[in-house]
């Protein structure tokens, strides 16, 4: 899924939508949609919650991202609050040194974050969720990974493999 910013003369509201109305509508969709976007190190305030607020007006239960690295106060102060009130969890991996390449985060709505029954991590580039949805057998993984940066594969950075597997 391409997730496009609106035009800035777009006449909509974002948030024009109660958390509840919102929760609502994702738990009775019968499709699931999940973003995927490489942010590369989005630091600004501003760009961090129009990020965010994609995701609430697409009505994604879920959204993996690369690249984030996501560490500021604005994120912490701005986004996360969003995040909460909305009823969306997360998972992050992120790299103690500044490397703006590094991270990958899974953000999914409590709706199907309720069936995560394993997570694994691998340092700042990799997260795979386990889910098993009620009165299934099979297994659902979402999954985000970041090459790790170096010399002989930096081309390979701007390339972020993603998983989706029924």
């Amino acid at each position: 899924m391409n997730i496009n910013p609106l035009p800035s003369s777009s006449p909509i509201q974002y948030f024009d939508i109660s958390s509840d109305q919102f929760s609502y509508e994702l738990n009775s969709s019968n499709i699931l949609r999940i973003g995927i976007l490489s942010v590369q190190s989005i630091v600004h305030s501003s760009k961090q919650l129009n990020l965010f607020s994609l995701l609430l007006f697409h009505q994604l239960h879920g959204l993996i991202l690369t690249e984030t690295n996501l560490r500021s106060p604005a994120y912490k102060y701005v986004c996360e609050p969003y995040l909460s009130q909305f009823n969306y969890h997360k998972w992050f991996s992120f790299s103690l040194s500044i490397n703006y390449h590094a991270g990958v985060r899974i953000i999914l709505h409590s709706s199907l974050a309720i069936y995560v029954i394993r997570k694994w991590y691998y340092k700042d580039c990799l997260i795979f969720l386990l889910l098993q949805l009620p009165g299934q057998q099979d297994i659902f993984i979402i999954g985000a990974y970041v090459p790790p940066s170096n010399r002989l594969n930096s081309r390979l950075i701007s390339k972020c493999h993603f998983t989706l597997i029924f």
